[in-house]
C-alpha cells in the first residue's frame, strides 16, 4: 500500500492514523444507590452515546454498541461489571477503533450520576470526568457526549449541544426495554419485536426506528421499506446516518420525499454545510445528475483531505473524476483517492473496499499500469472465487482480461474472457467486451481454431454488437 500511495502522491491528505476518531463504546457500568431502576438502563444509555457520538465530525464508526455487544458477548459481559485496561487495549484495535468511550451510570429515586471515562489505542485512559448532581437520564447523556466531543476534539454548536440533550422518549419503560433488547440474538426475530414493542408505545423514539430500519434491511433487502423508515425518523428529529441512507429514488412516499430539502436544512443547523453527511448527499446528488462542479469537488476534498477515513465520500470523490459525473477526468487523483480509500481505517459493511479497489483498476489500466491493474484485480476475484461469487465480477474479469492482454499475456487472459462469457447474463456489456477483446488474443496468438468455436458459439451476440465483420476478418487472415 505504501508503494501505491508513492506512485499515486496527487491527493494529499491528512495522517490516515490520526485523522479523526473511531469510537468502541463500552457497557457502561450500571449502580443503583437505592435500590431502584434496572440494569438494562445503562445498555440503553452506551446504545445512546454509541450513536450520539456519530453527530462529531470526522467520526468514522460503523460498528455501533448492540452491533459489538451481540457479536463479542464473551468479551463485553466481564466489562459490563468490571474494566479492564487489557481486554480495553485489545476491543479497541480488534475493531480497528482509536478510542473506548464508556463509565458508570448510577440511579436514585431523585436522578442520575456517573462517572464519563475515553481510553486510547493502548488502553490509557484519556478522561475521567464525575457527574455527582442528580440529573434526568437524558440530560446525563446529553452532558457525557458532549464532553466526550470535546474530549476527542470537538467544540459541538450551541444547537448540536441542545439535540444531544433531547428526550427522545415519553415512557422510561422504553428505555429499559431498549437495554433488553441487545440480551437476543442479533438481527433476531425476538430482538426486532422489542424495538417494535418500544415503537408501539413511543413512536417517535428516532434511534430505535433508525437501528430497526437498519437491521432488517440486512435481512429482508426491502431497501423501499427501509427509506421510508428512515423518512419517517428523518420526519421526527436527524438522526446521524439516516439521512446518509435516505434514497430519494426508491422512496415509495411522495410526501416524504417532499421534506427532503428541510432535512437539509436541520442538519446543516446543527453541524454546518461542512460535514461528512451533507457532503455526501450533495455529491450523490450532483452525481445522480451529472453535475458534480468544480465548486462542490473542491468543497469535499477539503474535507477529505482533513479526514481521510470518511471512506466512501473520498470513494464517491475518487468516482467522479473518473470522467462521468460531471468533471474533467483526471485518473491521476481518481487513482490517488482511491488508494487512500483502501488504506484507510474505515470498516466497510460489506465487500472489503472492492469499489475502491475497481477504481483504482480501472484508473491503472488507463494510466498504463497494466501490472498494479491486474494484482489488485486479483485481489478481488481470488475472494469471490472463494465465495462461488464470479458471477458478480464481470468487469472486473473482463479488465483483467484486457489488462494481461495489453501486457502480452494473451493464453492467460483467454481464460478470463472465457470466465466472463460462462458467468456473464444476457446483456451484460462485459461479455461484449470480452468477446471482442478474446477475438483480439486469438488472433494474435494465430489460434483459428478458436477463432472458428467463436463463431460458432456466439454468431448471434458478434452480431448484435456488430463486431461479427472483424470477427471474419481475423478468421480469414489466418
Amino acid at each position: 500500500m505504501a508503494e501505491l500511495a508513492r506512485k499515486y502522491p496527487a491527493f494529499k491528505h491528512a495522517p490516515i492514523e490520526t485523522a479523526g476518531f473511531n469510537h468502541f463504546t463500552l457497557p457502561f457500568r450500571y449502580e443503583t444507590l437505592d435500590g431502584t431502576g434496572d440494569p438494562n438502563e445503562a445498555n440503553a444509555f452506551s446504545f445512546l452515546v454509541s450513536h450520539l457520538l456519530d453527530w462529531a465530525p470526522g467520526c468514522y464508526c460503523t460498528r455501533h454498541a448492540y452491533f459489538v455487544f451481540q457479536r463479542a458477548r464473551e468479551e463485553i459481559l466481564p466489562l459490563a461489571r468490571k474494566y479492564d485496561r487489557d481486554k480495553i487495549r485489545f476491543l479497541v484495535n480488534d475493531w480497528s477503533a482509536t478510542h473506548a468511550v464508556g463509565g458508570v451510570l448510577s440511579q436514585t429515586q431523585e436522578g442520575y450520576c456517573g462517572t464519563l471515562e475515553i481510553y486510547d489505542r493502548t488502553g490509557k485512559l484519556l478522561l475521567e470526568e464525575d457527574y455527582e448532581e442528580r440529573r434526568d437520564f437524558f440530560d446525563l447523556l446529553g452532558d457525557m457526549c458532549v464532553d466526550a466531543m470535546r474530549c476527542l476534539g470537538h467544540e459541538p454548536s450551541p444547537a448540536l449541544i441542545e439535540y444531544l440533550h433531547l428526550r427522545r422518549c415519553t415512557d422510561h419503560q422504553s428505555i429499559i426495554d431498549l437495554g433488553n433488547a441487545v440480551s437476543f440474538p442479533h438481527r433476531s426475530d425476538e430482538e426486532f419485536a422489542v424495538y417494535e414493542q418500544i415503537l408501539a408505545r413511543d413512536p417517535g423514539f428516532a434511534e430505535v426506528r433508525y437501528w430497526l430500519a437498519n437491521q432488517r434491511a440486512w435481512k429482508t433487502e426491502d431497501y423501499a421499506e427501509k427509506t421510508r423508515q428512515l423518512g419517517q425518523v428523518l420526519e421526527t428529529y436527524p438522526v446521524e446516518g439516516a439521512l446518509w441512507d435516505f434514497d430519494l429514488e426508491i422512496c415509495p412516499d411522495p410526501e416524504l420525499t417532499g421534506q427532503y430539502p428541510k432535512w437539509l436544512s436541520q442538519h446543516e443547523r446543527l453541524v454546518g454545510e461542512d460535514s461528512s453527511e451533507l457532503l455526501f448527499v450533495r455529491l450523490k446528488e450532483a452525481r445522480r445528475k451529472k453535475q458534480v462542479t468544480r465548486e462542490l469537488a473542491t468543497q469535499v476534498e477539503r474535507w477529505v483531505s482533513k479526514y481521510p477515513n470518511c471512506y466512501w465520500l473520498l470513494h464517491d470523490l475518487g468516482h467522479s473524476f473518473l470522467g462521468y459525473d460531471g468533471l474533467p477526468a483526471d485518473y491521476d487523483m481518481a487513482a490517488s483517492m482511491s488508494v487512500a480509500a483502501m488504506r484507510n481505517r474505515y470498516l466497510t459493511a460489506y465487500g472489503n473496499k472492492e469499489d475502491a479497489i475497481e477504481v483504482l483498476a480501472y484508473t491503472s489500466h488507463h494510466l498504463g499500469s497494466n501490472d498494479i491493474c491486474a494484482q489488485v484485480l486479483l485481489r478481488i476475484l481470488r475472494e469471490k472465487d472463494r465465495r462461488k461469487k464470479l458471477s458478480d465480477a464481470t468487469w472486473s474479469l473482463s479488465l483483467l482480461g484486457r489488462s494481461l492482454s495489453d501486457m502480452g499475456h494473451y493464453g492467460i487472459a483467454v481464460k478470463y474472457f472465457r470466465i466472463v462469457l460462462r458467468e456473464a447474463a444476457p446483456g451484460d456489456k462485459a461479455r461484449t467486451n470480452s468477446l471482442l477483446w478474446w477475438i483480439g488474443a486469438a488472433g494474435t496468438l494465430g489460434r483459428s481454431k478458436e477463432l472458428r468455436e467463436i463463431l460458432r458459439d456466439h454468431r448471434e451476440e458478434l452480431k448484435e454488437a456488430r463486431i461479427d465483420v472483424l470477427m471474419e476478418g481475423y478468421r480469414n487472415a489466418l
